[in-house]
């Protein structure tokens, strides 16, 4: 089992490290393997040296299931305007398609060991008010569609594992969704990025670290045999119930003024609010990861800088080895 943790290659986190030495100790003191990078719109590793890139994390579009379907009216709505839907999807199917591409031959240039893909649609008002315009199965028919087309004939060598959310896509509650998802998918090395914090996600009357984790076993439960296909984790934990049912009780109108970018970054404070991204400490997790014995462990984390990144790496080391 291969242990990392997050990091993206903005100023924000690589600014964290003085240079290469610096984090390869940062790894060595941390009985880390290296990292699961984030590439931000550009392809380039910052200050993480390649053979440290254990995996890559592609990147997320909140929204581009109407796009895909040709359902342009909707699709606006989102964007705003036709620029921007290029901007950030492409011209076409054929666009969208070629953006992940090149992020796949850059994991590959690099050797990494798997990379990441969100199962998952929603716009800025569904993530708010948790009235979905599309159903599980709708998200997984498309996103089939997408990876067949990203992968087929790619020649990569990488595992690909798709990663579960709680918005409507691949949520972990449903074995004939993943089910669905995993056989659609003609890719052969293939699997799951089980995210811990996204299942607790969907309940959200957890109310203890403890009773999440008795969650996360009985959805493990219900998946029975397809369990085989977990082969990554995304180990944090994020008990934000409370404020997602006071949230969806009366949910705030999406931001409408400025363009797309600036609406997007005034929903960071409620995403924030419901995933949190913070060490799973409780007594029964170490457990929980032995039972799913995944080849790739991430602590995912969300920190203000090195600080606390270092002291949530040392918690979350300290619940699973005692050190």
């Amino acid at each position: 089992m291969k242990i990392t943790t997050n990091i993206t290659n903005t100023y924000f986190d690589v600014g964290r490290f003085k240079g290469d030495d610096d984090v390869r100790d940062f790894c060595r003191r941390h009985r880390l393997d290296g990292f699961e990078l984030l590439p931000y719109e550009v392809n380039t590793l910052g200050v993480v040296p390649a053979d440290m890139v254990v995996g890559v994390h592609l990147s997320y579009c909140n929204c581009w299931v109407d796009f895909w379907t040709g359902n342009l009216d909707d699709i606006l709505e989102e964007y705003g305007d036709l620029e921007t839907v290029r901007q950030v999807l492409g011209a076409d199917r054929s666009e969208f398609v070629e953006k992940y591409r090149l992020q796949l031959d850059f994991a590959e240039s690099i050797g990494a060991k798997y990379v990441v893909f969100h199962v998952s649609d929603v716009s800025m008002e569904e993530a708010l008010s948790y009235s979905f315009k599309h159903s599980d199965e709708q998200v997984i028919e498309a996103t089939v569609e997408l990876i067949n087309e990203m992968l087929d004939g790619g020649g990569y060598s990488f595992m690909f594992l798709v990663e579960n959310l709680w918005w409507p896509g691949l949520t972990m509650t449903s074995p004939d969704n993943t089910r669905r998802l995993l056989e659609g998918i003609h890719y052969n090395n293939k699997g799951i990025m089980l995210d811990t914090g996204h299942l607790m996600h969907t309940n959200n009357y957890l109310s203890s670290q403890e009773e999440a984790i008795e969650y996360i076993h009985k959805m493990l439960d219900m998946h029975g045999e397809l369990c085989r296909y977990i082969k990554g984790m995304h180990l944090q934990q994020s008990l934000t119930g409370d404020y997602v049912r006071r949230l969806i009780a009366d949910p705030p109108s999406p931001p409408e003024a400025g363009t797309y970018y600036e609406r997007m970054g005034l929903m960071y404070p409620y995403i924030n609010g419901m995933d949190k991204h913070l060490p799973f400490t409780a007594k029964g997790v170490r457990g929980l990861v032995e039972r799913i014995n995944p080849d790739y462990l991430t602590y995912e984390f969300i920190t203000r800088g090195r600080e606390e990144q270092e002291e949530f790496v040392s918690r979350q080391n300290l619940a699973l080895w005692g050190e």
